[in-house]
C-alpha cells in the first residue's frame, strides 16, 4: 500500500540527505553552487566552509526526520511531528540569509545576496525531483509547475568581482497550481502563446518552447520523436513547407504485436495568423490498442484516427480534409497496480486511525471529435474507497458518541477536468459532491451523507472528506454535521513547513450538532455549534412538557468543552435550564409559581457557597432565565 505520509517523509529526507551530502564535501558544494552562477569564492574574507558550518544542526533533524522513514507516520500527531521536523530543516537552509548578511560585502549589491537562499532551495529542490522521478519532473515543466528563471543581472562587488553570474535558475511554482486547476487554458496559452500566435516567428517561437517538453513526455512512454526538419539536412520541402516544418513535433511508434508491424502516431504544427490562423495543427495516422506496465503502473494507449486532420484555433476545430469517417479519438489510461492481491492502491491519514483510503487508483485523459464536437478530458477514479472516522482522533465529546470501532465507509469517487465542463466531480457538476447513505448501525446509528470537497484558491487547495451521521439514545437522537478529514496545501510558492507550501492534514471537528427529542411527553429540539478555535461547541435547547392542564415549556442554554485543563483527553459541560408554566402555580399568602431555573454541570467543580451566595443576592437571575 502506498501511505501517501509515507512518501512524503521519504521525499523530504531524500531531499536532506542530498544537501547534507553536498555541505560535507566542500568540492561538490562548490559545483552545486556554480551551476547556479554563484561563486562565493571571490567574497573577500568568506569561505563557502562557512556555509557547511552553519548546516551542520541540520544533521540532527535529519536523524530524527529518519524514523518516519523507517516508520510510517501512524497517526496525525506523528505526521504534524514529522512536517515539524521538515519546517526545521527548511529552516536551517534558510538561515544562510544571516551568515551572508553578516559578511563584510563594499557593494550596492549586498541586498541581493539573499537571493542566494532562494535560488538554493529551488534548485536542490528541483534536482531532487528530477532524479527521483523524471517523468514527474517533466510533467511539471509542461505544465509550467518547473520554470527556468532567467538572472541576467550579475552581482559584484565594489571592484567589479562577480559573485553571480547570469545564468538560468531552476523554479519551483507551486503558486501556479491554483490557476492551473482553476484556468488551465489561460495560465497555459500565457506560457506557450504570448504574442498571440500572429506571425512565423511567433509560431516557431511557441513550437521551439511547447514540443520538445511534449516529446520528453512522450519518450517516458516508448514512443520516438522527431521535431523540427532543416533543409541543410538534405530534405528541401520550399519556401512555405521548410517554415512550416520547422516547428513540427512527429511522435510515432514501430512496433509487432502478434506477428503484425503496427506503425502509428501524431504529428503537430502550429498555424499562425500569418499562414491560415488554424492554431493547434494535427495529423494522425495508425490505428493502435497497445499496453504497457512501468513499475507497478499498468499503461494502456489508445489512437484511433478517422481523419487526415484537424486544427484547434480561436474558431473551434477545423477539418482539414474530406474523409467518409469524420471523426478522431486518442485515449491515455494509467492504473496503479496493488503490490499484493488484497492491498490497496494508497493511504491518507494513519492506518489504525482516522484515514482515507483508496483501493484502486485510474487516470486518464481522452481527445475525441466526433459530430463536430471537440472533447478534451482528464479524470481520476478511486475505486473501493473508505473513508474511516476514528474515534481516537476526535475530541472528548465526539468520542464519547462514536462506536469504538469508529465509522466505516464504502464508497468511490472520481475527480475530473474537461473543457466543457471545467472541473467536477463524477456524477456531480462541480467540485462538490454528495453522496446519499442512508445506512443503519445497530439501529442506533445512521450514517447520512458523504461529502467531497475540493478547493483550489488563490494560494490554497483544500480537500475535505466529511460525514453527516445521527446517533440515537433513547427518546434523544442527535445530528452530527460535517465531520471527517480535512487536508490543506496553504501559502502555495511561499515558505511552509514543505518548504514551498504548508501541508496540514487532520481530524475535521463537525461544524454542528442538531439534538431532537420525541417521547409522548417530552418533545423539541436544539442546535450545538462549533467553535474550534476555543474547543467549544455552545447552542440552545427548546423542550416543551404537555401534561393534563398544564403546558411546561423548558429552555436549556449548554456549553460543551472539548479541551480540558493540560490538554486531559475528555470533556466537559454546562447546561442552565430554564422551566416555565403555563398557567403558574398557585402558592399560599398570593404567590405564584411561574418558573424554575436550574444549571447542570458534568465534568465541572461545584462550589456550592458561591452558588448560594448568587442564588441569594439574584446574580444567578441572568442564568437560570435568560431572556435572550
Amino acid at each position: 500500500m502506498n501511505n501517501i505520509q509515507h512518501e512524503i517523509s521519504k521525499r523530504i529526507f531524500g531531499l536532506f540527505s542530498f544537501v547534507e551530502e553536498i555541505t560535507e564535501k566542500e568540492l561538490l558544494l562548490r559545483e552545486v553552487l556554480r551551476g547556479i552562477g554563484w561563486n562565493l569564492d571571490e567574497l573577500v574574507g568568506f569561505s563557502v566552509g562557512e556555509l557547511s558550518d552553519s548546516l551542520n544542526p541540520l544533521s540532527q533533524d535529519l536523524k530524527k526526520l529518519s524514523v518516519y522513514v523507517e516508520t510510517p507516520p501512524a497517526t496525525f500527531s506523528d505526521f504534524e511531528n514529522m512536517l515539524s521536523l521538515s519546517e526545521k530543516l527548511f529552516n536551517h537552509i534558510n538561515a544562510l540569509k544571516d551568515v551572508l548578511e553578516g559578511i563584510d560585502f563594499n557593494s550596492p549589491d549586498k541586498d541581493r545576496l539573499v537571493e542566494f537562499v532562494e535560488d538554493v532551495l529551488n534548485y536542490i529542490a528541483v534536482l531532487s525531483i528530477s532524479f527521483k522521478s523524471p517523468i514527474i519532473n517533466d510533467f511539471a515543466v509542461l505544465l509550467t509547475l518547473i520554470t527556468g528563471e532567467e538572472r541576467l543581472d550579475p552581482i559584484t562587488d565594489i571592484e567589479g568581482k562577480v559573485i553571480r553570474h547570469p545564468a538560468i535558475v531552476p523554479v519551483l511554482k507551486l503558486s501556479h497550481l491554483a490557476d492551473l486547476i482553476n484556468d488551465p487554458v489561460t495560465l497555459l496559452g500565457a506560457e506557450y502563446f504570448s504574442n498571440g500566435l500572429k506571425t512565423d516567428t511567433d509560431a516557431i517561437i511557441a513550437a521551439n518552447k511547447l514540443f520538445p517538453r511534449i516529446a520528453k513526455i512522450l519518450e517516458h512512454f516508448g514512443m520516438d520523436t522527431v521535431f523540427g526538419f532543416n533543409k541543410e539536412h538534405g530534405i528541401d520541402f520550399g519556401g512555405d513547407g521548410n517554415i512550416l516544418n520547422a516547428g513540427m513535433l512527429t511522435a510515432f511508434v514501430e512496433t509487432d504485436l502478434g506477428g503484425e508491424d503496427l506503425e502509428f502516431g501524431i504529428t503537430l504544427s502550429l498555424s499562425p495568423e500569418s499562414r491560415g490562423d488554424l492554431g493547434l495543427v494535427v495529423f494522425p495516422f495508425g490505428n493502435l490498442n497497445f499496453s504497457r506496465t512501468i513499475d507497478q503502473w499498468q499503461i494502456n494507449m489508445k489512437l484511433s484516427a478517422g481523419i487526415e486532420g484537424f486544427a484547434i484555433g480561436r474558431d473551434g476545430v477545423t477539418l482539414l480534409a474530406d474523409t467518409d469517417t469524420t471523426s478522431f479519438e486518442a485515449a491515455l489510461k494509467v492504473q496503479k497496480l496493488p503490490e499484493t492481491e488484497n492491498d490497496a492502491a494508497f493511504l491518507w491519514g494513519s492506518k489504525d486511525g482516522s484515514h482515507l483510503e483508496i483501493g484502486s487508483f485510474m487516470a486518464s485523459s481522452s481527445l475525441t471529435y466526433s459530430n463536430e464536437v471537440f472533447t478534451f478530458d482528464i479524470f481520476c477514479q478511486a475505486g473501493k474507497s473508505v473513508i474511516l472516522i476514528s474515534p481516537k482522533d476526535g475530541d472528548g465529546f465526539i468520542n464519547s458518541i462514536l462506536p469504538t470501532q469508529g465509522l466505516n465507509l464504502e464508497f468511490d469517487f472520481g475527480l475530473g477536468w474537461s473543457n466543457q465542463s471545467g472541473l467536477y466531480f463524477k456524477g456531480s457538476a462541480g467540485t462538490d459532491a454528495v453522496y446519499p447513505i442512508h445506512k443503519t448501525i445497530l439501529n442506533t446509528l445512521v450514517l447520512e451523507q458523504l461529502y467531497l470537497r475540493f478547493l483550489a484558491k488563490d494560494s490554497m487547495l483544500k480537500f475535505e472528506s466529511l460525514l453527516d451521521f445521527r446517533v440515537k439514545i433513547g427518546p434523544v437522537e442527535a445530528k452530527v454535521s460535517n465531520t471527517g478529514i480535512n487536508s490543506i496545501i496553504n501559502n502555495l510558492g511561499g515558505p511552509g513547513n514543505i518548504g514551498f507550501a504548508d501541508l496540514s492534514l487532520g481530524f475535521a471537528p463537525p461544524k454542528g450538532i442538531g439534538i431532537q427529542v420525541k417521547s409522548e411527553i417530552i418533545s423539541g429540539g436544539g442546535f450545538l455549534e462549533f467553535d474550534y478555535e476555543n474547543h467549544r461547541y455552545a447552542g440552545v435547547l427548546s423542550l416543551k412538557l404537555a401534561l393534563e392542564k398544564l403546558d411546561i415549556e423548558l429552555v436549556a442554554i449548554g456549553l460543551i468543552t472539548t479541551r480540558l485543563p493540560n490538554a486531559q483527553k475528555g470533556f466537559s459541560m454546562l447546561v442552565s435550564i430554564s422551566v416555565f408554566f403555563s398557567p403558574g402555580f398557585q402558592l399560599s399568602f398570593g404567590f405564584t409559581l411561574n418558573g424554575v431555573g436550574g444549571v447542570i454541570g458534568i465534568h465541572r467543580t461545584r462550589k456550592v457557597d458561591i452558588l448560594r451566595e448568587r442564588i441569594q443576592s439574584g446574580a444567578l437571575k441572568s442564568i437560570m432565565f435568560p431572556k435572550n
